[in-house]
């Protein structure tokens, strides 16, 4: 995985950086710095709090080896501008959804670092590595209208793993650019518009909306009788 990701920042014009005990970071024009740092599904699968994690020694190792690059001044801006590259080896692409949670607590303590988990398989880098072109290659497989189906369809399925791979690089790699262009693309506020009647888009904007106040709502207190109806009255009337 080291690799890929190695080609996708130096395609993206970003420069490798190493320092004690930091084997290397990336470093674009002294405004963007990008650490790394890697986990096995195993290290996070027991995750249940943020502090199990800072307790691990190749975190506490590199938090270390961090500050003292910003106490020695190499740059003024990496302190502020940094952000984490968290690449978690596992057996199937599926442990994005069952270790959901763990994730999640991979993010959390965001005001010290921009943290981005990527989920990764031997065989997905296998295909990866194989590409003489890899941003190419990205570009077109993003564009797998086949695959895009499938997984809006039934969601996580083995054979569309390298295409979920790929998401997942555009999603959690900010220098990787999606490439916009060409008569067939369409933003996705318009698919969306195109895919729900104005009701129902009405309906899930206002949810969205109003996604703190209904969160809060205990449908078991009497006294949010009112507020439950309210909800109630706004789900569109169903037709069919």
């Amino acid at each position: 995985m080291n690799t890929i990701v190695n080609k996708i920042m130096a395609a993206s014009g970003y420069s490798e950086e190493s320092f004690a005990g930091i084997e290397r970071y990336y470093s674009k024009e002294d405004n963007a710095f990008f650490f790394v740092i890697q986990y096995s599904i195993d290290d996070i699968s027991g995750l249940r709090k943020y502090s199990q994690l800072t307790e691990k020694d190749n975190y506490k190792g590199f938090l270390e080896s961090f500050n003292t690059l910003i106490k020695e001044g190499q740059s003024n801006k990496i302190e502020k501008n940094s952000s984490l590259l968290v690449l978690v080896k596992s057996e199937t692409l599926e442990a994005i959804g069952k270790y959901h949670q763990q994730i999640l607590l991979l993010k959390e303590d965001e005001y010290f670092f921009k943290k981005y988990v990527i989920l990764y398989t031997d065989a997905t880098v296998s295909v990866l590595s194989q590409k003489l072109n890899l941003l190419n290659y990205l570009h077109e497989k993003l564009k797998d209208e086949v695959s895009f189906s499938k997984y809006a369809k039934q969601g996580y399925c083995q054979d569309i793993e390298d295409y979920l791979m790929v998401i997942q690089l555009f999603i959690k790699l900010p220098p990787l650019n999606v490439q916009i262009g060409g008569e067939n693309f369409k933003a996705l506020h318009e698919k969306i518009s195109e895919t729900l009647n104005e009701n129902d888009e009405g309906f899930i904007n206002w949810i969205l909306e109003n996604e703190e106040q209904i969160s809060k709502l205990d449908f078991k207190q009497e006294n949010a009788e009112g507020e439950i109806e309210a909800l109630l009255n706004r789900l569109p009337n169903d037709q069919n």
